[in-house]
């Protein structure tokens, strides 16, 4: 039988999956709903807009570095601005990440490199993150080129070309995302400490300058965004929930290829200087990690599933690293680890492009209309429920939800009323009004809302008016007299 000496299966078999990945992951993002955060970073990186002013918008979104919006803004004077544009340049991250597997050299690294993009690209979050228009599934795709090349040292002697590479990658994930840094702060720990470990004082020095650098540059972000105002978050997670997100993230590393997995855990590798040391780095990065997350926490109580789903990157690198060299015997394992994976993959994919984001609400409101084609939609902004937006941040809000509505009217068979349009309905047909981004109490009287918000309605609209919650959007439906049950 031919085993993991003989890697002419690498020739194709490898190439062949990635390729797979690429049609699948760019067929999501055609077909995925689009995220109010989307609309924000068209918003924020528009091409009309000056470098100095872009900046300047960047550098005051709190909790966010600017490195992304600054790619984003390049590439906006290049491709034309849409969802789906922007969600295709995560094929830039995404190529650095599939290039570096491939240039692997060396049966060991070549090895790794297999089983680390078979455990980790068809993870879900991967999946949903590519077909986002966010700096989420760029700061995944660095940290996990970041562990490909800090992998370099445990094998051969080290080199300084890898530990300028590694230092550009720990740069540029600092420059992305903090709370993925993070993550990468904590591989870089545990590869510290297992050089020491194994006695490999430059490879040991090496990380630590890499990190040093990686630091500077956060700290640089933060010290720049400590300029601008800070927006207080929305979010308060407490210990209980932020468990659940934690222990779900590394579920679903697990579960992104479960025949490497269940290999993994029946049979570990042992431990050594090799292989086995940088099992040890990475099983002591994810404890480093999640500790890390816990106090940022338990200090702050804002971290919400997707700031720590690079948790799913140190599980896949530790799954990677534990493989038994058995899997080399059987000539047929490398076929069956690729066919798991292309199962996982089509799963996930499936879920991601079922998921209904920002309209949410929308086949509903365009049953109304097919039904009865003089059926008037509202579409407005939840903060014209309170005080005109003051701060920066505010008027941002509401610019993204406007630009929402305006691809949603643009793309679904939907028509909505025009801004100044005269605020009544119809008696034959009725209408609705939709305010996207919104949670309201599920006892909140209708009619309240729609007296606040100017409408002019009759007794028995008024009467008859009903309160539709969705997970991240409200709809007022204001049935006509035709046809009355089935509008409601």
């Amino acid at each position: 039988m031919r085993g993991w000496g003989d890697m002419r299966w690498n020739q194709w078999l490898l190439p062949a999956f990635f390729l797979l990945v690429v049609i699948a992951l760019c067929r999501v993002s055609a077909l995925r709903d689009p995220v109010i955060d989307e609309f924000w970073t068209m918003l924020f990186t528009e091409p009309n807009r000056t470098w100095s002013a872009g900046f300047a918008m960047w550098s005051g979104d709190t909790g966010h570095p600017p490195a992304y919006y600054a790619l984003m803004r390049a590439l906006a004077g290049i491709l034309p601005q849409s969802v789906l544009f922007g969600r295709l340049a995560n094929l830039l991250p995404l190529g650095l990440f599939l290039a570096l597997a491939s240039a692997q050299r060396g049966r060991e690294h070549r090895r790794f490199a297999f089983h680390f993009c078979l455990a980790l690209l068809p993870g879900f979050f991967v999946v949903e993150y590519f077909a986002e228009q966010r700096a989420y599934f760029a700061a995944l795709m660095v940290l996990a080129s970041l562990v490909l090349v800090l992998r370099g040292d445990f094998v051969p002697v080290p080199s300084r070309r890898r530990t300028l590479g590694a230092a550009l990658l720990a740069c540029t994930l600092a420059a992305l995302n903090y709370t993925q840094f993070l993550a990468g702060v904590a591989v870089l720990g545990g590869c510290v400490v297992a050089h020491c470990r194994g006695r490999r004082r430059q490879a040991a020095l090496g990380t630590l300058l890499v990190l040093a650098c990686g630091l500077l540059v956060m700290i640089a972000c933060l010290r720049n965004g400590a300029r601008f105002e800070t927006v207080p978050s929305p979010y308060r997670i407490d210990m209980a929930g932020f468990g659940r997100d934690l222990a779900m993230v590394i579920a679903l590393a697990c579960l992104a290829n479960p025949l490497l997995t269940i290999r993994t855990l029946r049979r570990p590798a042992h431990d050594g200087d090799g292989a086995g040391g940088f099992a040890f780095a990475m099983a002591l990065g994810l404890l480093f990690a999640v500790l890390g997350y816990t106090l940022v926490n338990l200090a702050t109580h804002v971290l919400i599933e997707r700031h720590v789903i690079a948790l799913g990157v140190l599980v896949a690198a530790l799954l990677a690293a534990l493989v038994q060299d058995r899997l080399g015997e059987k000539s047929y394992w490398p076929h069956a680890l690729v066919v798991t994976a292309l199962a996982s993959l089509s799963v996930a994919c499936l879920t991601v492009a079922g998921q209904r984001n920002f309209t949410q609400a929308v086949p509903h409101l365009v049953a109304r209309q097919k039904a009865c084609p003089q059926t008037r939609i509202f579409a407005l902004d939840p903060s014209v429920l309170g005080p005109p937006p003051q701060s920066a941040n505010a008027r941002q809000r509401v610019a993204a939800i406007a630009s929402g509505y305006a691809w949603t009217q643009a793309h679904r068979t939907l028509k909505l009323e025009p801004p100044g349009a005269p605020r009544t309905f119809p008696e034959e047909c009725g209408g609705a009004v939709w305010m996207a981004h919104l949670h309201l109490a599920p006892d909140t009287d209708p009619r309240d809302i729609l007296e606040k918000l100017g409408f002019r309605l009759a007794a028995w609209q008024a009467h008859s008016a009903r309160l539709m919650a969705f997970p991240d959007t409200v709809i007022i439906a204001v049935p006509g007299r035709a046809r009355s049950r089935e509008l409601r």
